[in-house]
């Protein structure tokens, strides 16, 4: 920032009415330079990257009438370049007031600041071990449901096996009952007879199919 304002110090020496005038009907109007207005321009642009508006050299500048660089006598021109060349002096001794946008970011502060990332690697360290357990004890209670389903899907065909041995040995034991049956001592008539025997060995079937 110092070389800038000393380089804007350095180019003010260069310009005057002289040298950014014309001349009609032989009467001198100012007139100002393409190098002049950017010389004006750079002043301007130094003044919002560094000082408040409440600061001295800004108020300064306020007071400059650009309309007077063209157009107007000797005496108008040199005033306004007075104002030019106080506040370039204005700057030299006067520290800059405006602070950095960067210093008023809450994010950029945070991101610059060595104990965020600190705290950063501690957290995001202990959130990785945190999930690690987690996704270790969910997985152990898993294996613990997968290995109870399994326990009772054993016990259910335990179960399945114990009931069908018991449906074949009820069978044989109704198929045996039903082979000694005294046929021949039953007093009924052939259709009677019939019904009865179709009815006992269809029985006889349906138990038989359960062995």
């Amino acid at each position: 920032m110092e070389n800038t304002i000393d380089s804007l110090f350095e180019q003010g020496k260069k310009f005057s009415f002289e040298n950014n005038s014309y001349i009609i009907d032989h009467v001198v109007y100012s007139k100002a330079s393409d190098e002049f207005l950017a010389w004006v321009a750079g002043i301007e642009h130094y003044l919002i990257q560094n000082y408040d508006d409440d600061s001295g050299p800004v108020k300064l500048f306020k007071t400059l009438d650009k309309k007077q660089l063209s157009g107007f006598y000797k005496t108008s021109f040199e005033r306004q370049m007075d104002i030019l060349q106080g506040v370039v002096l204005s700057c030299k001794s006067i520290k800059p007031t405006k602070r950095n946008e960067n210093d008023d970011n809450p994010i950029l502060n945070l991101v610059k600041n060595p104990v965020f990332w600190k705290t950063s690697v501690i957290l995001i360290g202990g959130s990785f071990t945190l999930g690690l357990y987690f996704g270790i004890a969910k997985f152990d209670k898993n294996l613990i449901e997968l290995t109870q389903d399994k326990r009772a899907l054993q016990d259910s065909f335990k179960m399945k096996d114990l009931l069908i041995r018991n449906i074949r040995k009820n069978s044989d034991s109704a198929l045996n009952i039903l082979g000694h049956m005294p046929y021949n001592e039953m007093h009924l008539d052939t259709l009677e007879f019939r019904k009865v025997q179709t009815t006992i060995e269809n029985a006889g079937a349906a138990l038989y199919l359960n062995k």
